[in-house]
């Protein structure tokens, strides 16, 4: 799942990252549905791998983008 992540705001977000809430159409496509994951939103899915996301504070055009 974490390289569909990856590969998804590659390919889909520009230099200042992809907005967080665009992720759940994109990812869904795929057959990933975070309400399945032990966190259930996708900000918390990314927070909890902070050594690849960066997240923007919360709100209707947060960002995430992908740590090197």
């Amino acid at each position: 799942m974490l390289e569909k992540v990856r590969t998804a705001i590659k390919a889909n977000g520009g230099a200042d990252g992809i907005a967080i809430a665009a992720l759940n159409p994109l990812l869904h496509r795929q057959g990933i549905r975070i309400t399945d994951t032990p966190e259930r939103t996708w900000r918390a899915w990314l927070m909890a791998r902070p050594q690849h996301f960066a997240c923007d504070p919360k709100g209707p055009d947060a960002k995430v983008r992908l740590l090197r």
